[in-house]
């Protein structure tokens, strides 16, 4: 788990301005019935965030495998496939989860990456709606406390839930290497925190940007 395996607690002088980074993806090549019934609590109570988005991931597959990536879901003897877009994607909006489901891949563990991304109608890699990211933050923040031990739990406490605190910058895999990226909404356009090659800073936390709000990025 990438995220957020580099953060530190800050001490009492620091904690007042002290900005925990986070930039990964969800190492994982299985995903248990916790997990899975964390991401779908996550998806139903923020949902309002993108009324129209469905609950799909991003798959990143750095094996050297020449078969076909395969995800499926197991409860005991059932087994249920789920298919993996052209476009590397795996939809999760349906699935059924009883506390025996597990999500599995063909792949080792550790050489196959999910990010949540959530894509409203009418948006593109490069144009996204700000409740859309806003929304798979709340995903991918339900996936990692779901699993993270309690010491980097301890660490988070200090600054709330990362999706809502300015003191925890979470960067977001852009498409392409960016050269730029910005938010425009009421006829404001703001230059946002990149980090090279790909990551850029949604300010998700900010309640004066609304969720209708474009993010665009440029290569």
């Amino acid at each position: 788990m990438h995220v957020p395996a580099h953060a530190e607690p800050p001490s009492s002088e620091e904690a007042g301005d002290k900005e925990i980074t986070v930039i990964g993806l969800v190492d994982k090549h299985q995903l248990n019935a916790k997990t899975l019934r964390s991401i779908q609590a996550a998806y139903a109570k923020y949902r309002h965030l993108a009324p129209q988005g469905r609950l799909r991931f991003r798959v990143k597959d750095a094996s050297k495998s020449d078969g076909p990536l395969r995800f499926w879901l197991s409860t005991e003897d059932d087994i249920v496939d789920l298919p993996v877009s052209a476009d590397g994607m795996v939809d999760l909006s349906n699935i059924v989860v009883t506390k025996k489901t597990k999500l599995y891949s063909n792949r080792a563990k550790g050489r196959v990456n999910l990010w949540p991304e959530i894509m409203s109608p009418n948006t593109s890699p490069n144009a996204r709606r700000h409740g859309d990211l806003r929304l798979e933050c709340r995903i991918l923040w339900a996936m990692v406390e779901s699993e993270i031990p309690l010491p980097i739990k301890v660490t988070f406490a200090w600054v709330g839930n990362p999706c809502a605190s300015k003191k925890v910058g979470i960067y977001y895999p852009g498409p392409f290497p960016l050269s730029r990226a910005i938010v425009e909404y009421e006829g404001k356009t703001k230059s946002l925190r990149i980090s090279k090659p790909r990551g850029y800073r949604p300010p998700i936390y900010d309640k004066k940007v609304p969720d209708a709000a474009v993010v665009r990025l440029y290569p």
